[in-house]
């Protein structure tokens, strides 16, 4: 929504009347007079013109980002929902130089993946063996601007050593219009227990 000002000048300039004989003294105080008004009504005239003008691009720059802003959501959000039933469509939103690490201290923690082996070998057989059910993912809010987007999940799953309902955060960053770096979030100690063979043990 956007609203228009305008601004309204009223200029009062008093009638010069030249007697038969001239008072001259008079005469240019009142020319100065109508002068001043003038020349402030100008500047004024131009201040609002440039604020106008500083507003408009100002409201278009900010259009240009929301934009750009909601296209990275959408995309983050497409790649989440297609990586294991449409990996084609989910690939296709990656850049070359891609790159994904989920960021636990265990296991595959911290290994860089690229565009291909992604999803030759990362979601092909890796994630089969620790989830051979699969998992659902359900997106319970996000954040996005013109550069990257975290969107926080909860899943739902059976993982090979019981129930594993991690939370999620997914953390893209953008480039050329592309998904040009993504991290994943969770809690390593149950990916460590339910999902592999590790045991938490009390220390005395």
């Amino acid at each position: 929504k956007s609203t228009a000002c305008f601004l309204t000048f009223e200029l009062t300039i008093d009638i010069v009347i030249v007697p038969s004989f001239v008072n001259f003294a008079e005469l240019l105080k009142r020319l100065s007079k109508i002068c001043l008004i003038l020349v402030k009504s100008a500047e004024i005239l131009s201040i609002s013109v440039s604020y106008l003008i500083i507003s408009l691009l100002t409201i278009l720059s900010s259009c240009t980002v929301n934009d750009k802003s909601l296209d990275n959501l959408n995309n983050a959000q497409s790649f989440l929902d297609n990586i294991i039933t449409n990996p084609e469509k989910a690939k296709s939103l990656l850049h070359d130089d891609f790159s994904f690490a989920w960021m636990g201290i265990i296991e595959q923690g911290g290994k860089l993946w690229n565009k291909e082996n992604l999803f030759n070998e990362y979601f092909a057989t890796i994630i089969p063996e620790i989830l051979p059910n699969g998992i659902i993912l359900k997106t319970v809010d996000s954040i996005s601007d013109e550069n990257g987007v975290a969107i926080i999940q909860v899943g739902d799953a059976e993982g090979k050593n019981g129930e594993y309902d991690n939370n999620y955060v997914w953390v893209f960053k953008f480039k050329d219009g592309l998904i040009y770096e993504l991290r994943e979030y969770n809690s390593d100690l149950l990916v460590a227990e339910r999902l592999y063979d590790y045991k938490l043990i009390k220390l005395d």
